[in-house]
């Protein structure tokens, strides 16, 4: 592999990477707003349309940032890029390639990622029958870590080797738990400020 080939390669993986770290902190923010709803729900329902609001978001954005990781366009920085390339530049590793390309084709949560993107998040071309499509559909953050794990290993796979180089995809994730932390307490400590003021 020269030079050039290896800035190729660091281009495509590094955009993975930065595909994964996102994803990893809306992952971490979900679960912080998913454990303090299960701990506060009536500090939350307080601002129910703005957590609404937030979780549609980091949801929709979320599985675009994976959708980004499978898109198959020739422009697109993703596995499929980083596979092609890798077949080109070290053709010896063939075997462990087509291993790992195997390996993300039967990720079942991947077609459903793909599914929500194509027909809800892009372009909404369902115009009827929702309820079916989304029970066909359903992801649970359980699914999204252990693809994101398994997609993590992929990329690590070659990278070390290749590169030397290992990418810290959950960097963010602390941050993101911190930061609902802080919001929830101040919600909490704006609610009972409230309850004092009416009983006084």
């Amino acid at each position: 592999m020269n030079e050039d080939q290896r800035k190729n390669l660091d281009t495509t993986a590094t955009a993975i990477s930065q595909h994964l770290v996102h994803a990893w902190n809306y992952v971490a923010t979900l679960r912080s707003f998913q454990r303090h709803t299960r701990e506060s729900a009536a500090i939350l329902e307080r601002t129910g349309h703005f957590i609404a609001t937030i979780h549609r978001a980091m949801w929709e954005v979320l599985l675009l940032k994976l959708s980004h990781c499978y898109d198959r366009r020739s422009e697109a920085l993703g596995f499929p890029k980083l596979f092609k390339q890798l077949r080109a530049y070290v053709p010896e590793q063939r075997a462990v390639i087509q291993a790992q390309e195997r390996r993300l084709s039967v990720l079942e949560v991947q077609k459903k990622v793909e599914n929500w993107r194509h027909k809800i998040i892009a372009h909404y071309a369902i115009t009827s029958g929702f309820a079916d499509f989304d029970r066909d559909n359903v992801v649970s953050l359980d699914e999204i870590e252990q693809m994101l794990e398994e997609l993590d290993n992929i990329l690590h796979i070659f990278t070390i080797q290749l590169l030397d180089k290992c990418f810290m995809v959950k960097g963010l994730c602390e941050h993101a738990h911190e930061d609902v932390n802080r919001l929830v307490a101040g919600l909490k400590k704006e609610a009972e400020s409230q309850r004092s003021q009416s009983l006084a």
